[in-house]
Formats: structure tokens, sequence, C-alpha cells
């Protein structure tokens, strides 16, 4: 099972307020990688929104009604997710 790509962001940071070293490289590492996931995400999510409309799902017959609806549904989920995104 995978977890959430936003969940891992926010416990990644989580860590990175939590994680005491004297240096604190571990801190910033960990936090970079929330930063640079964080954006990884966002990219990936704007790219898929652009490129894919529901529309073009519904009207392309090459898809049969379980596949458009599969696609109609993460189109959606991940719509809902960016809106949520501060």
């Amino acid at each position: 099972m995978k977890t959430d790509t936003l969940i891992l962001i926010k416990a990644m940071r989580r860590l990175a307020d939590d994680i005491q070293s004297e240096d604190g490289v571990a801190n910033a590492a960990i936090a970079e990688a929330a930063d640079r996931l964080e954006e990884l995400n966002r990219n990936v999510l704007d790219k898929d929104l652009t490129i894919v409309t529901i529309e073009d799902i519904v009207t392309d017959d090459k898809r049969s009604n379980k596949a458009k609806m599969l696609a109609i549904q993460y189109v959606l989920r991940y719509t809902v997710k960016k809106e949520a995104q501060p």
C-alpha cells in the first residue's frame, strides 16, 4: 500500500521539525525532500489536468465505459486535491 503523497509530505515536514540533530543537516535534508516532493506533485497534477479534460475522456471512442469512469474519477480526485493545496 502506498501512502498518499500529500500525507507523506506532511509527515516529512513534521519529521524535519521533530528530529533533533546537532548540525541540523538531517532536518534540512528532510525539509528539502518534502519541498521537492511537493513541487513534483504539483507539476504532475498541473500537467495531468491541462492535458486531459473530462470531455476528452467521454468522447474517446477507444476507451471502454469502465475505463472512462476510472479516468474521470482520477481527474476529479486530483482536481479536488489541487484546490485543497495551500
